[in-house]
């Protein structure tokens, strides 16, 4: 009998690790104690806290140069309260955004890897949220991670991306959302090529691509 209980257990155990493994796919989840902290540095994104015009002006840029220090981001805790410039009631998001958008932006769903055109897109151009049509990522850093999301190497401005720690799935990650926002795009990991050694796995129903030479979107204020 007691043989038997002992297999059961054994047996809830590795289902339970295996329902984790197949939620969490090839995101190659961060454990806690691994190198990428927890918290980060001091620098967010700028745009917090800013009248949505001012915040507008600057989340809007697409060119450029500037470093990118992964140790600099700040990364708020999961429970910080964040300014965020565009706040909008949930029935307007519901309004704004096609079901499957909203589930992945607002409410922190996932698609299926290899489901998303974008995935595989090698155009070049730049990929803009769904939510707020600012710049989030250009082309140029953009790779085949080989996850089934679009993946990129660092955003396209210093204040695109807000920070905030997950520990959902019995993991520690780091999730990405856009800093007027705060729409939820997808999380980062330390496991990316050089010259960042991040990987941007971002869902591609939270991105709208337009080729070069292409109408960006309008950037929503609220208005």
């Amino acid at each position: 009998m007691k043989t038997l209980l002992r297999g059961s257990v054994r047996a809830g155990l590795l289902l339970v690790s295996a329902v984790i493994v197949l939620v969490a796919g090839p995101w190659r989840l961060i454990a806690q104690g691994d190198s990428e902290p927890a918290t980060g540095g001091s620098e967010a994104s700028a745009v917090l806290g800013m009248d949505i015009a001012d915040a507008v002006a600057l989340a809007a840029r697409t060119s450029g140069e500037w470093e990118y220090d992964p140790g600099s981001r700040h990364i708020f805790a999961e429970d910080a309260r964040v300014d965020y410039p565009l706040v909008l009631p949930e029935a307007e998001w519901r309004r704004l955004l096609e079901p499957s958008a909203y589930r992945i932006l607002r409410e922190k769903g996932t698609e299926r890897a290899f489901s998303h055109p974008l995935n595989g897109n090698v155009e070049s151009g730049i990929y803009y949220s769904r939510a707020t049509g600012q710049p989030l990522f250009s082309s140029r850093d953009k790779y085949d991670s080989g996850t089934g999301w679009p993946s990129f190497t660092r955003p396209i401005n210093p204040d695109a991306i807000v920070y905030i720690e997950d520990n959902s799935l019995f993991a520690r990650r780091i999730e990405v959302v856009d800093s007027l926002s705060g729409s939820h795009l997808g999380h980062v990991f330390p496991d990316g090529p050089a010259p960042t050694g991040q990987r941007y796995c971002i869902n591609g129903e939270a991105l709208i691509f337009v080729p070069d030479g292409g109408e960006p979107p309008a950037i929503r204020t609220g208005e």
